[in-house]
């Protein structure tokens, strides 16, 4: 746990940096404070996809791409035990993220905006502060191909999430994901401004 506090320190810059222009070339921020609403990218839905350096988008994504936020709470003591994020969209031009976070344990915290997660695949109880573990395969495409990790193989990606509203979602997932055709690993970056299917905090 104290490793991955340590790394969250790092987290904000290594995203924003590999981001590049999906998220530096954006307007300037006009709200999303700490209670997690407002805009600080694109401003309207979108999806930018990065892979080892070449940008596909931003583009619009198509209708049913968006964001749920799903929590469990006990029933006696009102404590998280559980809260899942499932991030799917795609675009037009064929680029596509399909990910899926979840973060469980007693009285678990729950996602925040302006907050960086890496994400880890090992075994664990309960996931730690500063931590997501996937849900499933995460992955990302585009008519070249698609990379796709699941369990230990996402060890070190990061989820950063600037707004999370009602409304909307506002984010950012990277890291080194295999190809699914065996081509070797990429850099990805998967850049969102997508409307919220389902909201339970």
């Amino acid at each position: 746990m104290a490793r991955i506090g340590t790394r969250l320190l790092g987290i904000w810059m290594v995203v924003l940096l590999a981001a590049g222009c999906s998220l530096l070339n954006q307007p300037t921020p006009d709200g999303g404070g700490g209670g997690g609403g407002g805009t600080f990218g694109y401003g309207t839905p979108t999806l930018a996809l990065t892979i080892n350096g070449v940008h596909f988008g931003p583009d619009v994504p198509l209708a049913g791409s968006g964001v749920d936020l799903t929590t469990t709470r006990d029933s006696l003591t009102d404590h998280i035990s559980d809260t899942k994020l499932i991030i799917g969209a795609q675009t037009a031009a064929g680029a596509a993220c399909q990910l899926a976070f979840d973060r469980f344990g007693d009285d678990v915290s729950p996602f925040h905006a302006n907050a960086g997660y890496m994400i880890t695949g090992m075994g664990v109880t309960a996931t730690p502060d500063g931590a997501v573990t996937p849900l499933g395969a995460q992955t990302v495409s585009v008519p070249q191909g698609a990379w796709s990790c699941g369990g230990s193989d996402c060890e070190g990606s990061v989820l950063l999430l600037t707004v999370i509203a009602a409304d909307h979602f506002e984010g950012t997932v990277s890291g080194n994901f295999p190809n699914t055709g065996g081509a070797g690993d990429a850099s990805v970056v998967c850049s969102f401004y997508l409307p919220t299917r389902s909201y339970q905090p």
